[in-house]
């Protein structure tokens, strides 16, 4: 499903994207996933980018939907990307929970301050948040729109619920995307992506390789050097023109 989403974006808007896993889920290892251990593993994701694949920070656009909102601001807080896109974001996990439970939510920890890192951005945001969802109301879009202080756009689709397809009326979500940010930049050299991406000793279900330790799970793109198996001339080579936005 994350797939056929990221494709369709990729050839609607020409553009490159990158997905990043939540710890615990899929294939992906360390172990039960927390706010902790979700930013580090967009963090990497976003290194991946910037470091492995030569594109600049203002060359990347995050989106995040629903929890995923956490992290996206999280990272968007703290490193000056073109834009973000929100999609059925929330102000805080407390907050969410107050909705649900009332004053019951006064007696867990806070997670995802969406409402304070949401002050901190410095790119563009687009929020898309459909006025039928139950899980968390529009209203947190509407509190987040408020307090962003930076270009904004806010869309609440009517009839739109918290898990809808995005793809099922282009007004809801891919018009908006296009006429907010635009078409993007193109680089017409070809994006390498090193061979040591695809080896057997990056998937934990194959063999295993010494890692260096970030956070709660481990980077093998962290090495100072690739595995000996792999000659040098595999390493990405990177493009000092304008690159493509990545969602």
């Amino acid at each position: 499903r994350c797939y056929n989403f990221c494709n369709v974006l990729r050839s609607q808007f020409q553009v490159n994207m990158l997905a990043v896993e939540y710890p615990g889920y899929g294939i992906c290892p360390g172990g039960q996933a927390d706010e902790e251990s979700v930013i580090a593993n967009a963090t990497l994701g976003f290194r991946f980018l910037t470091e492995v694949l030569d594109f600049a920070d203002e060359d990347v656009i995050i989106v995040g939907r629903s929890i995923g909102s956490g992290p996206a601001l999280s990272l968007a807080a703290e490193i000056h990307v073109y834009g973000v896109v929100l999609i059925c974001p929330f102000l805080s996990v407390k907050e969410v929970v107050r909705n649900h439970l009332g004053r019951l939510a006064d007696l867990i920890d806070d997670r995802f301050p969406n409402k304070d890192k949401v002050k901190q951005i410095s790119g563009s945001l687009l929020i898309v948040h459909g006025k039928e969802d139950v899980v968390v109301p529009w209203s947190h879009a509407e509190a987040l729109y408020d307090a962003c202080r930076r270009r904004k756009r806010l869309v609440t689709p009517e009839g739109m619920h918290h898990n809808a397809s995005l793809l099922m009326d282009p007004a809801a979500f891919l018009v908006p995307v296009l006429q907010f940010f635009g078409l993007p930049d193109y680089r017409f050299d070809e994006l390498r992506v090193p061979k040591w991406v695809n080896a057997d000793w990056m998937s934990p279900h194959m063999g295993k390789q010494q890692s260096t330790k970030v956070g709660k799970f481990f980077s093998n793109f962290d090495q100072p050097e690739p595995p000996p198996s792999l000659p040098r001339n595999d390493r990405p080579v990177g493009s000092s023109g304008p690159g493509p936005r990545l969602a």
